[in-house]
Order: C-alpha cells, then structure tokens, then sequence
C-alpha cells in the first residue's frame, strides 16, 4: 500500500532544505492559509513597508498590516492586546479585494472544488469572511495582490507560484529590486482533517 504521507513529508523536505526554508507550523483550524500569510507577511517585514497604503484597497492593506501582530500563528500580539489575530486580518484584506474585483473572481466559483455559498458571491464572500472556511486559490490570488507578493506554495511534487497583477499593492519588487516573495508549504496527506498550510521562514 502507497503510504502518500510519507512521499509527501520526504519530497517536501527535500524542498526545504533547497530553497533555505524551515517550516513554522501553524495551527489546522480552518484558518490556516491565512494564519500563514500572516506569519509571512510580518516575519519578512513586508506589512510595514509602503504596499500597505499604495494599494487599490489601501484603506484595508492599512488597516491589515496593523493586525498582523506576532504570534507563530499569525496571530495578533502586543499592542495592550488591541491587535486582532492575523488571520482575520488577512481573511479581510482577501473578501475585501475580492469584492472589489469581483469580475474577476466570481466566475471561478462555478469551477472550484468547493460549492459556492447559499447566496451567491456575496454569501461565498461572507463565509469566507467571518468563518473558518478552508481559503484556496482564489484567496491566495486575491491576498497576491493586496500585499503585492509573490506566493511560493511548496506542495508534493512541484512548487506553484501565485504572482500579483501588474499595478499591485507595492509591486513584487523589495528596495534592492528583489522579488516580494513569501513560502508556504501545502499539505494533502500530511493532516488528518484535510489539507493544510504551513508558513516557511527562512532557515538563517
């Protein structure tokens, strides 16, 4: 019997260690995508820098970045407990670019793996929003954008890459002409309730 896990954990691993990356683990809440965009987001010190406000949503990038506290989660810390946790953050700078782009987004539900919600893009929107529905694609699409990032998921077999429009929050381009850049390590075996994702943090 193939045991899936097990290929899945050697051939990410693997990845890890070629691109420098130790793995964060981060809580299978139903949060998890974007808890570890959160963890991204702040230890790469991407939430502090200009994208936060050049964005076509900056109202929402601004108010984001002053969530992302720190937290292995990506959740809030600090601040005399003002900061929300990172992932409500995150879920809101995601359904908020998606409604502002909703031309965009919205004739993908028809072809996603997950049924759209009872009341249409707006009811999808609003459970994705202020529940702990499972984000994918679209939601990493849509946080690509808002922090100008490029998303790097390391997953069995192959890496994919989500990258911003052109014109996105910040562009994808850090002061000394890097790419904006972030990890996450995508599991489909490796948790016993589903799919899952982890933040990678650079090893050094």
């Amino acid at each position: 019997m193939t045991d899936h896990r097990a290929i899945e954990r050697t051939y990410l691993d693997s990845q890890f260690k070629a691109h420098g990356l130790v793995e964060q683990d981060i809580q299978p809440d139903g949060h998890c995508l974007f808890s570890a965009v959160a963890d991204q987001l702040r230890t790469r010190g991407y939430v502090s820098s200009p994208l936060a406000s050049t964005s076509s949503s900056s109202s929402t990038a601004t108010r984001t970045a002053a969530g992302l506290g720190a937290g292995g989660n990506g959740e809030g810390g600090g601040g005399g407990g003002e900061a929300e946790p990172g992932y409500k953050a995150t879920r809101r700078a995601a359904t908020d670019y998606m409604l502002s782009h909703r031309d965009d987004f919205e004739p993908f539900l028809a072809i996603d793996e997950r049924p759209a919600a009872v009341g249409g893009f707006e009811g999808y929107i609003d459970k994705m929003r202020n529940t702990a529905e499972w984000g994918g694609q679209l939601e990493l699409a849509a946080l690509a954008n808002v922090y100008g990032v490029e998303i790097r998921v390391v997953q069995d077999g192959r890496t994919e890459t989500i990258a911003p429009n052109n014109g996105a929050a910040g562009g994808d381009k850090t002061k000394d002409g890097a790419k904006r850049t972030i990890w996450l390590a995508y599991y489909r075996h490796g948790y016993g309730l589903g799919e899952h994702y982890n933040s990678l943090r650079p090893a050094s």
